[in-house]
Order: C-alpha cells, then sequence, then structure tokens
C-alpha cells in the first residue's frame, strides 16, 4: 500500500485495535463455554476481569497467537496481495509446534485447526486441507474462520476487498463454506473501520463482502432487522439470537453463525459505546472535585462526535455539579487539568481536529481555559507536523499556567524522537514561551506514546518527572526505560 494512503495514526489505530481484542480475549476467557444463563445465575452483571488459575489473568490463547503466526507468512513469501492459501499452509507447518501449544488439538475430525494441521503435514495442501469437500461442513464451519481474521484487516487500512481477499486466504487453510465468509466479513469490518465509526455502517461494509444469500449474511441482517425494531433492550436481542440462530440449530462444538450473530448484537446494542475514560482530577477551591477525560459518548448536546474531552464537577458527597463535553469530530482528550483560585478550569490535552486553530500535524497540543459557569474562557492549539500531545497542568503562585506534554516533531528545537514540551502562559492565559526539552532518545512518554510525565510549579519555575529511555545531562541509563526528575534551565520573560 503506498504511504500515501496509509492514514497518519496507523500504528496508534493497529495498537489500539490490537489491545482490544486482546482486552475480549482475556475478558471472556475464564468463562469460556458458559452459557447466558450460566453467567447470569452465577456472576451476575461483569464489569472486570475475573481470575483464573490463582492469581493470574493472562496465559497464551489461539485468538491471539495463531494471527502471530499467520503474519510471518509476509515476512517469509513477500508482502503482496498474490500471497497464496498454500504459503499460508506452509507457514502453519514452518511456525506451529508439532501437535502441542498455540492451538486446541482436540483431535482429528473434532477440532477444525487440529484436522486441518494433520491433512497438512500428510501432504494436502490448502485450500484443499480445510475444505468441505475434505472435512465437511461442520468441521469446516466452525469459529476459527473468523476469530483468527482481524489482523487482515488492520495490515489493509481502509482496503476492505484486500483485507477479506487475505483473510480468506489465511482462513481456507482450515475452513471453507460459512468458515470463510466470517474470515471475510471480520477482516472487511475492521479494515473499513480506520474510516468508519459507525456500527451499522461497518457492519454492512462486511456485509459487503460476503454471498448476500449465505446464512452468515442471514443472521447478520436479521440483527440488524431485530434491533431496528427492538434498540433498547440488548437481552431481548440476545433472547432472538438464540431462539433463530441458537447453537442448537447448528453441527459442531463452536458453529461460526450464533457467533456471527453476538458480533452484530454487541456492535449494534454497545452504539459505539466502548469506554469513557478519567484521566486527571484536581480538587476546587470550593471543594468540588473535578474529574477530565475523554469519552466516546454523548454526555452532553454539547457532544462534538469522535472521540471529545470532558471536565466533571462532583461535590465532596459524589453528586454531579456541572459537566461540559468539548473537542472537535476527531479523536480529542484531556489528559491534565488545574483549577485557578477563582474556580477557573484549565485543561491540557490533543486534538487531532481543528479545535483552536488549523492542525499542524498526528495531533496537537490542545489547551482549553474554562470559567467557574463551565464556559469557555480562552483556548490554545499548537502542534508539528508530527504527534504532540498535553499531559499536564500546574498552576504557579502568580497567577501563571505551565503545560507540559511532548512531541516528535520540532515545536520548539527537536532533540531526539519525543521530546519533553514546556509551555507557559500568563494569568490571562496568553501564552509566553514554549522550551522543547529531552534526550536524543524517547522522554515523557512510554513506549506506545503515551503519557508518562509529571510537573509542579514552584516559584522559579517547574520540577517535571516521567519516563526516559536517554540520559539527560551527565546521568547515565541504566537500561530501558528510566526515571528522570528534572529542574529545567529556562529563563522566564521579565515581568
Amino acid at each position: 500500500m503506498p504511504l500515501a494512503m496509509i492514514p497518519h495514526d496507523y500504528d496508534e489505530r493497529v495498537y489500539a485495535g490490537w489491545l482490544g481484542k486482546c482486552i475480549g480475549v482475556r475478558f471472556g476467557a475464564p468463562i469460556e463455554n458458559w452459557t447466558y444463563e450460566e453467567i447470569r445465575d452465577n456472576l451476575g452483571e461483569l464489569t472486570g476481569y475475573l481470575r483464573e488459575d490463582v492469581g493470574k489473568i493472562f496465559k497464551p490463547d489461539d485468538d491471539t497467537s495463531l494471527p502471530m503466526i499467520l503474519i510471518r507468512a509476509f515476512e517469509d513469501y513477500g508482502a503482496s496481495p498474490q500471497i497464496s492459501a498454500q504459503q499460508f499452509g506452509e507457514t502453519w507447518l514452518n511456525y506451529l509446534g508439532d501437535e502441542h501449544g498455540t492451538l486446541w488439538w482436540g483431535g482429528y475430525g473434532i477440532s477444525t485447526e487440529h484436522t486441518a494441521y494433520r491433512n497438512l503435514a500428510a501432504g494436502l495442501a490448502a485450500p484443499l486441507s480445510g475444505s468441505i469437500a475434505m472435512n465437511g461442513a461442520t468441521i469446516a464451519e466452525q469459529i476459527g474462520g473468523q476469530i483468527f481474521s482481524d489482523i487482515f484487516g488492520l495490515i489493509a487500512p481502509n482496503e476492505p476487498a484486500l483485507a477479506a481477499d487475505l483473510a480468506e486466504k489465511a482462513a481456507s487453510v482450515s475452513h471453507d463454506g460459512n468458515g470463510l465468509y466470517g474470515a471475510r466479513f471480520l477482516a472487511a469490518m475492521i479494515s473499513a473501520a480506520f474510516s468508519e465509526r459507525d456500527p451499522l455502517a461497518l457492519l454492512r461494509a462486511g456485509l459487503a463482502h460476503i454471498p448476500a444469500d449465505s446464512e452468515y449474511a442471514r443472521v447478520i441482517n436479521a440483527m440488524i432487522d431485530y434491533h431496528h425494531q427492538e434498540p433498547g433492550d440488548w437481552r431481548a436481542g440476545y433472547g432472538f439470537l438464540k431462539a433463530n440462530f441458537g447453537y442448537d440449530r447448528y453441527p459442531g462444538i463452536v458453529h461460526i453463525i450464533p457467533n456471527a450473530g453476538v458480533i452484530a448484537l454487541g456492535m449494534l446494542y454497545g452504539d459505539g459505546d466502548f469506554s469513557d475514560k478519567g484521566q486527571a482530577v484536581a480538587i476546587g477551591p470550593d471543594g468540588l472535585i473535578y474529574s477530565a477525560g475523554m469519552t466516546t459518548s454523548a454526555l452532553t448536546s454539547s457532544a462534538a462526535g469522535g472521540i471529545d474531552g470532558y471536565v466533571l464537577a462532583l461535590s465532596p458527597e459524589g453528586e454531579q455539579v456541572d459537566l461540559v463535553q468539548f473537542g472537535t469530530s476527531e479523536w480529542d482528550e484531556v489528559t491534565g487539568i488545574a483549577i485557578s483560585e477563582a474556580g477557573q478550569i484549565i485543561t491540557a490535552g490533543f486534538t487531532a481536529g481543528d479545535y483552536a486553530g488549523a492542525l499542524s500535524g498526528d495531533k496537537d497540543i490542545m489547551v482549553q481555559v474554562f470559567n467557574a459557569d463551565f464556559m469557555p474562557l480562552a483556548a490554545d492549539q499548537l502542534g508539528s507536523n508530527l504527534n504532540d500531545k498535553g499531559a499536564a497542568v500546574s498552576l504557579a503562585a502568580d497567577g501563571s499556567v505551565w503545560v507540559s506534554g511532548y512531541s516528535d516533531g520540532a515545536i520548539d528545537t527537536n532533540i531526539g524522537d519525543f521530546d519533553v514540551v514546556l509551555l507557559h502562559y500568563d494569568a490571562d492565559y496568553a501564552r509566553q514561551s514554549i522550551w522543547q526539552i529531552g534526550t536524543v532518545e524517547r522522554d515523557g512518554t512510554d513506549e506506545w506514546a503515551e503519557k508518562n510525565l509529571f510537573m509542579v510549579a514552584y516559584e522559579d519555575g517547574v520540577l517535571l518527572s516521567g519516563l526516559t529511555l536517554g540520559s539527560f545531562d551527565d546521568s547515565t541509563n541504566n537500561g530501558g526505560s528510566d526515571v528522570f526528575l528534572l529542574l529545567p534551565d529556562i529563563d522566564l520573560p521579565p515581568d
């Protein structure tokens, strides 16, 4: 794919997509094979992870481990759309342990993947190894066709047809029929999700790449139609799915069709509400508690769309006092907050849109000030042509404001990789100075470019702390990420 077609935030989106898959795998693993009724009657509604074994919440899982093997095919045979099903099959033989590890080895004619592996080992190349003609429809149409296919959407952003074709080739090593349609459907949806956020539109994007008369398309369309009639009750949606497409209607251990219905159920009734996350907190002079962060929901009528920043004020008893949601139609987050003696609310974070100016690059530092009544008072946006984010806010005794952040570009002068950025505003919130501080390595962020930077103002400047992969001044990095504590040598403008 030409570089011009790759989204500017591609790395972060792939990370987010893969992290989402890992979260789903680990969240569901302890209750895999439990029925809805067993979960409801024994555990109730789950809002956090359950522990497996003794004190463990993580272990290897084929849902994530096999895709990591499949992707090796592009390293061995070239990153080309012309890669073949046979080459994916050879990748199985090259990297899988012989009937141990990675997959569920449940027996030939029982486990779809075990059956396909033995066929490959016996010299039957893909796609014959996973075909209905060889193994029968029951084996060929189990769930694996779609659970291993996310990765092809991630490597083909905004190219759903290409993602679907790659997923079909990889899935045909072990699956056929509706098993292949599931692979195509999932990969096409994930590819389309690089530019489309609406769950219904994504479902239709997936449907565009499978046969309209297939059983797979029938269950997805049935869930869309039912949700249109009964949009408010996901449990009713589940009841409809179980009654019309339940596991009792399909052969094998975990058939793909009921699971496809659950995907549509989750997307439609979830309505794109994936997370609201508090990322900063402050106490106001009146004793109110202020929480700030990001939301994908419409918390207020002022929702801008995409991911928005928010500030929520709570009483000491936890009652909501006020709330503001703000941003662009793109990705906006608040990661730092401070409250002045007059009750003014100063926030820092980032925007991927045109918030208080034109977007400079990937993301810009965003500073927003509200008065005590939550009305906008001042705003600032600045950045380089790359990735810039605000991290923390601190107030000086003279009423001026310090904002810290980080950049892998040149807001001032880039020193190397990500640098710490320091901004100084006067008491009227006019920007006075910019400094860029760092080593030749990454500073102020973790390895995923997420903030790891803290700040407190004092009489003559600020004290900064965070992570660095480099060596500040006369210090020596001890290996990997080190914590730094820094009093930056900066000259403030005269009063």
